[in-house]
Formats: C-alpha cells, structure tokens, sequence
C-alpha cells in the first residue's frame, strides 16, 4: 500500500512540476539542469533518488555564491545552487 502511494505522489509531483516549470520557469530563469529536476519529479539526476520530504518540499541544499549553506527558504533571492543530500552532486539554479 505505501509503495503505490509514493507512486502516486511521483506522479502528483511531476504534473506540479511541469506546470511549474513551463508558466513561471518561463520567467524565473531557471538553469536548464534544474529545470530537468523539476521536470523528473524532484529526483537527483546522479543517483536517482526521490527528494521529496515527508511535509511536500524539496529535500535538497540550498548553497550562496559563498557555496555556504542557507535555509530554503532564501533560495529564490540568494541560492546559486542545490544539491543532494545523498549523493551531493550539485547543480545550478538559474541562467545568470
């Protein structure tokens, strides 16, 4: 039963997801790597994880420029770029 509702939340992920990216991606720049993340359904590009927390959000770090860690929350006005929390591979977030 919890396998087919992690499928099903994949599956909710990914069409947010998609309307996301394609109506305010638009605007909001993103780097064409993030906006493959966003498009998988918030899995890592490296080892495949699902990095979705228990409470709906991303399950990622969020770097400054200063490549220090900052609180989600501050991503969209200071964050450079994300990485996973497993394997730690990173990406940018958007095109400057």
């Amino acid at each position: 039963m919890k396998s087919i509702l992690l499928e099903i939340l994949k599956i909710y992920v990914r069409m947010c997801s998609y309307l996301h990216v394609y109506t305010f991606g638009l605007f909001l720049n993103y780097s064409e790597e993030h906006k493959k993340f966003l498009l998988s359904g918030f899995t890592c590009a490296n080892c495949k994880e699902f990095l979705i927390k228990k409470i709906l959000v991303a399950d990622v770090i969020v770097y400054d420029e200063n490549e220090k860690e900052i609180l989600m929350l501050q991503a969209n006005k200071k964050g450079k770029k994300f990485s996973c929390p497993r394997c730690k591979h990173k990406w940018e977030f958007k095109k400057y």
